[in-house]
């Protein structure tokens, strides 16, 4: 199903994502398999995704304009209304209002989701190469490859 959705959008997917929380927890009844073993039995390759905090600075770092567009490097499409919705609401926890203290470096559970997947984006550090042709292939320097 996923072969035929990705054909039929004309998409060509150079790396699969996951939660690596979710990934690597135990899928079923059986503790040693895990939802990436899952996904990899089915044919459906999966890394799981770094999750360090680095990826909110490279985000910050992608929404301010190019020195050579002057466009964002990310943007959000319109249509992405979920996205924006958990974008807009995402917010960082709070002291008691009584207590004089900066914000926690920690954010709310809540809409969550759309960040942390950009999150995971960001902390790939994906280029536009390789998501347009996928890894680089090595090749043994001195082997002809093609037509003679």
């Amino acid at each position: 199903m996923v072969d035929e959705m990705t054909s039929d959008l004309g998409l060509f997917i150079a790396q699969s994502l996951t939660d690596p929380n979710m990934g690597a927890s135990p899928s079923g009844q059986r503790r040693d398999v895990t939802w990436k073993d899952e996904f990899d039995a089915a044919g459906l390759m999966v890394d799981l995704a770094d999750d360090s905090s680095v990826g909110r600075q490279r985000i910050n770092q992608m929404l301010r304009p190019d020195p050579d567009t002057l466009r964002p490097r990310l943007f959000i499409h319109p249509r992405c209304k979920k996205t924006i919705y958990q974008f807009e609401r995402h917010v960082w926890q709070e002291f008691s209002k009584h207590v004089d203290r900066d914000q926690k470096q920690e954010v709310k559970d809540k809409y969550t989701d759309a960040p942390a997947l950009l999150k995971y984006l960001a902390n790939s550090d994906p280029s536009f190469r390789f998501l347009k042709s996928g890894p680089h292939v090595i090749t043994r320097p001195g082997v002809r490859r093609g037509a003679y």
